[in-house]
């Protein structure tokens, strides 16, 4: 699923356009060690190694285990996807204002965006 809408994205975006980005918000938020699915996790950096210079992957609301994780594990990834992949816990909201706009993100995340629709 994840593959289908990046594809669909990287379809909209302007090919002339070095600088389009497509950001994946992942929210962990009620996700714990006891319910994650790290073949998810791993499925999910792998696709985003698959289009290293169009997608950008950002966590948010991770607690203090997933932080813990991924400063182990992050420098086990190769480098291009390791930099196009940050982790939050809750002090998410200014990176996403800044790097994406405020319009552009779901009220849960503290944004404003209400609906989204892909062509």
């Amino acid at each position: 699923m994840i593959a289908f809408i990046l594809e669909t994205c990287k379809k909209s975006m302007d090919p002339d356009d070095p600088y389009a980005r497509v950001y994946v918000i992942i929210d962990f938020q009620g996700i714990s060690k006891f319910n994650a699915d790290l073949r998810k996790v791993a499925a999910f950096a792998r696709v985003i190694a698959k289009y290293p210079e169009r997608v950008v992957g950002v966590g948010v609301n991770a607690d203090l285990v997933t932080m813990v994780m991924w400063a182990f594990l992050s420098p086990l990834l190769d480098k291009r996807t390791r930099d196009r992949m940050t982790i939050f816990g809750s002090n998410f909201k200014p990176f996403l204002e800044a790097h994406i706009g405020l319009d552009q993100i779901r009220p849960t995340l503290g944004g404003e965006k209400k609906s989204y629709k892909l062509q």
